[in-house]
């Protein structure tokens, strides 16, 4: 099995200075900074918190009982997922930041 690679690590051959998850973005951290310190952001993430928590009970205390059922769960684990990598954005900025000094 394949090891994965643990959070922060740079995948090998990589530019240290290029995000791996975010190139164009972090490609210009004042820019990046400026978006994440803007009003509409702080909404947005509080939006994204509240998603996360409404679909994420479900996920845990409903049992899928029919392949439909479990096609939604996987969705909503999906949606989670991508609403989890937003929130994670500034400490992100912050990691590679540090990392690319």
């Amino acid at each position: 099995m394949p090891s994965r690679r643990k959070a922060g690590q740079q995948q090998p051959g990589l530019d240290p200075f290029q995000s791996p998850l975010w190139p164009t973005l972090f490609a210009d951290p004042d820019l990046a900074q400026s978006l994440l310190g803007h009003q509409g952001w702080l909404c947005l993430r509080a939006d994204l918190e509240l998603q996360v928590e409404q679909r994420g009970g479900g996920i845990i205390h409903n049992v899928p009982l029919t392949e439909q059922m479990t096609a939604e769960q996987n969705y909503q684990r999906g949606f989670i997922s991508a609403c989890e990598l937003l929130l994670e954005l500034s400490e992100d900025l912050k990691r590679w930041k540090e990392g690319s000094k």
